[in-house]
């Protein structure tokens, strides 16, 4: 899918969620949920340690870390995962060695739930990370209250106010960011906010390899630097990352 049509599907999806949020907020007020993630006990799980992977990104490196994602449907190509279940998917993950396990949750498109990233939060034992389109502070303290560890902010859906302000109050709330850049101006957009960050994810659709490494060797070593492994997975070790995300339950892990 070209960039432009990707955005512009994000948007759409993006529009969905705003309206589901508003009968959200009537069910359950922000200060009410507020409250909730104030009182909400619950360990966490380190993101950015378990993906750190010292040498990772040199170029005689064999060794790459692995974030499972359960994710029901595929829009883009309009798929869907056979025998779905999200808590045998996730199992195998962790059988896998994944370092961490991404639970897609948006439901309009993907199929997601609140109950399967619970449900996974509950059975495995590395971190866990909310991948959702993450449009309003609500629903970071939603991502508290599900059990993630961590969440996505994809930065072209946010404009540098909302960037800022999500990020420090996914910080206070004690989630874990990592953020999913598409091209070079996202990335220059994140960049001042590495200290926070947990990881750069880059999931570029039309980009080359030679590009791709281009924007990995502009991330510092110590922010772990994530590509989609079932884009790259013919040549996941030829790039300058520290891991891969792989979407459709198969990972270079014999499980």
């Amino acid at each position: 899918m070209p960039q432009s049509r990707l955005i512009d599907f994000y948007c759409e999806v993006s529009a969905l969620i705003r309206r589901d949020l508003v009968k959200q907020k009537m069910l359950l007020p922000p200060e009410n949920i507020l409250e909730l993630c104030r009182e909400h006990c619950r360990t966490h799980r380190d993101l950015k340690s378990v993906l750190t992977l010292p040498g990772a990104r040199s170029e005689k490196n064999n060794s790459k870390k692995i974030v499972g994602v359960i994710q029901k449907n595929f829009p883009e190509d309009g798929t869907l995962m056979a025998d779905f279940d999200c808590l045998q998917q996730a199992g195998k993950y962790e059988a896998a060695a994944c370092a961490a396990v991404a639970v897609v949750t948006e439901k309009n498109f993907y199929g997601g739930a609140p109950s399967m990233l619970t449900g996974v939060t509950h059975l495995v034992k590395p971190p866990v990370i909310r991948w959702d389109f993450i449009i309003d502070d609500y629903q970071l303290m939603q991502s508290v209250l599900w059990g993630a560890d961590a969440v996505r902010l994809t930065v072209a859906l946010l404009d540098q106010y909302e960037l800022n302000k999500f990020i420090e109050q996914a910080v206070s709330l004690k989630l874990e960011v990592v953020a999913e850049v598409l091209n070079q101006s996202d990335w220059d957009r994140i960049k001042p906010l590495l200290p926070q960050i947990a990881a750069v994810y880059i999931d570029e659709p039309t980009v080359s390899k030679e590009e791709l490494n281009s924007l990995l060797l502009q991330i510092p070593a110590d922010t772990p630097a994530l590509i989609n492994g079932d884009r790259w997975n013919d040549d996941l070790y030829g790039f300058l990352c520290d891991g891969a995300l792989f979407f459709r339950g198969k990972t270079p892990i014999k499980d």
